[in-house]
């Protein structure tokens, strides 16, 4: 029997091990934000005319940092064009639709779709286009995140981008069980 209680505790061991060490594999939070100098990123309000879909990209390698993003939404679910010349201002809602891709470092790749967004403009003050996403990274985790790149009438073109993993669930349940097993050795060894 004692025999038994020791292989199953360094079993239990190494299996809280591996799911520790997958949960620190995973670890794709990421915070970024950059002026945007010479080619950096981009965004386009619109494709060719008002009411097509918004797109964009930004590449943080610029910034020593191992990111390049391209998107594209799907059709806006409303717009408007105001002002007094033609389409002097623009406002545009975008609803689910349209992708993103993001390539990370060592080979990691995203692939993922719009959940919602906006773009907007007002002649020389500013604009933006902002988009949220969602979908799955090359090691098959899940992950969501947002984009906002845009301009005022006073500064450069900025890029801002976040993006949050989600843990698979076979690796919450590895550290779990692994976790409650610890627990029961310990408690085991110290009631005898």
């Amino acid at each position: 029997m004692s025999n038994l209680l020791r292989y199953l505790s360094v079993f239990l061991f190494f299996l809280c091990c591996s799911a520790i060490t997958a949960l620190a594999d995973t670890n794709l939070n990421v915070h970024l934000s950059q002026v945007c100098l010479g080619n950096a990123c981009d965004e386009r309000f619109y494709l060719n005319y008002p009411g097509d879909p918004a797109d964009g990209y930004s590449d943080f390698n610029y910034i020593q940092q191992p990111w390049n993003i391209e998107f594209q939404t799907g059709d806006p679910t409303e717009w408007k064009c105001y002002g007094e010349g033609y389409c002097d201002g623009y406002s545009a809602m975008f609803g689910v639709g349209g992708y993103i891709t993001i390539d990370g470092p060592d080979g990691l790749t995203f692939s993922g779709e719009i959940t919602s967004g906006k773009s907007g403009y007002y002649l020389d003050r500013g604009g933006s286009v902002s988009i949220k996403y969602d979908g799955y990274w090359s090691n098959q985790e899940y992950g969501y995140g947002d984009l906002t790149i845009g301009y005022s009438e006073e500064g450069p073109l900025i890029a801002t981008f976040n993006s949050y993993a989600v843990p698979e669930p076979t690796s919450l349940a590895l550290l779990g069980s692994g976790m409650v097993g610890a627990f029961g050795i310990y408690r085991r060894r110290r009631g005898a």
